[in-house]
């Protein structure tokens, strides 16, 4: 195939390109002849003067190219030939670059089945400049000849040749062949067969017929069964709660499929820096190892404080802030266990706590129990306490369910009453790279109390749904987006106890921690980040709340910021304008994030 392209190429081309340098500057401008058919332009002789040696010793860099034109591309993509050319407008035209130009033409045929293509080049001097002309002769596509198989021990050649997709006659098509090749491959591995091999042994094109004899060879060797799964890099988290977490089994029938997901599995648990490719290792008749490098985080564990500052209608100040303190990976079993307290700095304040178990019962299932308790000033109490069960349906799959108890006590005011939930919920999530999708929806029954005796029940259908991605932009720069909306769907009238608060670093930055409550938020926040870990950033967050009988509210607040992140901890600090674009009513959020 190439010595055809050669011959088709290389002799018309250094005839054409010798016959200019000898007419020079006296040849007038004219249009690009007709080519010469194939054979007509292998056989052009070069001058006396000049032989194939001769012009290899030359200097390398000819006159620069003018215009160039392709023709005769009709199974080939003109704008795939045309983008990846080097023969190009202003390159100096040489010996080099037309023996690469050669060979990607080769290659651009034969992967599409055109092994009996051909070119024809003339050139036209202008001025300075050659105009070339490149006239592809792409004949018909290569049909299948004869299938020749060696070394099948698992399947019969018919079967074989079935699942390779190729049969006599049929249009050759390497892309296809390739994919069914790799299909068939990848169909041994997950049969236990991880030293399979699928070859092209042959490969015979016949110009008289057009067919290509194709010959392969496919080999299963043994199949196997799963010695020991190690994790290379492993520190403080426990071999068993990796294994448990990747899925793989010792003594279980080695699968491709499954060794690839064990690693999806392992970088969703979160507790793992970076998941390298896993490696199979033979260790005896039948047997293999699977190993799985693995780094950890160096300080998994952080204590988060949020400070706002931000001035009240009478014109005090006032400071609010939050604490969080997670540990992840409690001693290297995986175990979760946070703390969260808020203060508005006005009248709420809330304590939540969570503790979460991945294997619950040793059984594929995450066990998480959460508490929780608000405050509203004189109003009422607000406790909560609740269940939930997760499965992984995949390595970026989640799916869960759970049980949750509230209930409200008023304090003073004798107008609310006390009432208590038992809410019913399912969620998923999914996480596909830098972008992550959940969902959960919860069926509650109400029922409200006077006197101490129950006084009547409603249902009531709550969500939560939240989507987030992060999109590389410029060298080092990135835009980040994150959308959450929550609420509570009733025909009733939905008491401050159930609402669900907005505002500050965490949702609508601009405005102090929770400066607003609805029966159902939603809200927007973008950002432009320059740097990585350490970054500067501008931001804008769009926020809307509704009550019972009111519209949507909307409000937006917009500013910049700066994250200074090390190994021991991070600094965050936010500067947000909100309803009125003023220094005095700037918000100033500061987050202190410290790992240990």
């Amino acid at each position: 195939m190439r010595s055809r392209w050669r011959a088709a190429l290389f002799s018309s081309l250094l005839a054409a390109l010798c016959g200019a340098a000898a007419a020079g500057s006296e040849r007038a401008p004219a249009a690009l002849p007709e080519a010469a058919p194939p054979d007509t332009a292998a056989a052009t002789a070069l001058p006396e003067a000049v032989t194939p040696d001769t012009a290899a010793a030359r200097d390398d860099r000819g006159p620069p190219v003018g215009r160039v034109v392709w023709e005769g591309l009709v199974r080939l993509d003109p704008g795939r030939v045309q983008a990846g050319s080097r023969l190009r407008t202003g390159v100096p035209l040489s010996d080099t670059l037309l023996d690469l130009e050669i060979a990607r033409l080769d290659s651009l045929c034969v992967a599409a089945g055109l092994f009996a293509a051909e070119a024809a080049v003339d050139t036209v001097r202008r001025a300075n400049a050659l105009d070339v002309r490149v006239v592809v002769f792409e004949g018909d596509p290569a049909r299948i000849g004869a299938l020749t198989l060696t070394g099948s021990d698992l399947f019969e050649r018919d079967e074989v040749l079935a699942r390779l997709e190729v049969s006599a006659g049929a249009v050759f098509d390497p892309f296809a062949l390739k994919r069914s090749m790799l299909s068939l491959l990848a169909e041994l591995n997950n049969a236990g067969f991880p030293f399979a091999q699928v070859w092209i042994t042959g490969l015979d094109f016949r110009p008289e017929t057009g067919s290509v004899d194709l010959a392969f060879a496919v080999y299963g060797g043994e199949q196997t069964t799963v010695a020991e799964v190690t994790f290379e890099g492993l520190a403080g988290t426990d071999t068993t709660l990796a294994r448990r977490i990747s899925r793989l089994r010792k003594g279980r029938p080695y699968e491709e499929r499954a060794m690839r997901r064990s690693v999806g599995y392992l970088i969703s648990s979160g507790l793992f820096a970076e998941v390298r490719p896993a490696r199979v290792e033979r260790v005896g008749p039948g047997a293999v190892d699977i190993r799985i490098p693995v780094r950890e985080f160096e300080r998994r564990n952080s204590i988060q404080g949020v400070l706002g500052f931000s001035r009240r209608e009478g014109g005090d100040y006032s400071t609010g802030g939050s604490v969080e303190l997670d540990f992840v990976n409690v001693g290297g079993t995986g175990r979760a266990v946070s703390f969260r307290w808020l203060d508005d700095g006005e009248r709420y304040r809330t304590t939540r706590a969570r503790y979460g178990e991945p294997f619950f019962l040793r059984l594929p299932v995450g066990l998480s129990v959460e508490f929780r308790q608000d405050v509203f000033d004189t109003l009422y109490d607000f406790t909560l306490g609740g269940v939930d069960l997760t499965v992984a349906a995949g390595p970026s799959v989640s799916l869960s369910a759970g049980f949750t108890w509230d209930g409200t006590v008023p304090r003073v005011d004798e107008e609310l009453l006390r009432s208590v939930r038992r809410r019913f919920r399912a969620g998923c999530s999914i996480r596909a790279g830098a972008a992550a999708v959940s969902a959960r929806i919860e069926g509650a029954r109400k029922t409200n109390y006077r006197s101490g005796a129950p006084d009547d029940a409603e249902f009531q259908f709550l969500y939560r749904l939240e989507g987030s991605v992060l999109v590389p932009a410029l060298d080092g720069q990135a835009f980040f987006a994150r959308a959450v909306a929550e609420g509570v769907v009733t025909p009733r009238e939905v008491p401050p106890s159930e609402t669900y608060p907005l505002g500050g670093a965490r949702s609508l930055r601009g405005y102090r921690e929770n400066q607003f409550r609805g029966r159902e938020i939603a809200w927007v926040n973008l950002e432009y980040r320059f740097g990585g870990e350490s970054r500067l950033f501008v931001f804008d967050d769009i926020g809307a709340f509704r009550g019972t009988a009111d519209g949507w509210t909307v409000r937006n607040g917009f500013g910049f910021g700066l994250r200074s992140a090390s190994k021991l901890g991070t600094v965050e600090m936010s500067f947000g304008v909100g309803e009125r674009f003023a220094l005095e009513q700037t918000r100033i959020h500061v987050a202190l994030i410290e790992n240990f």
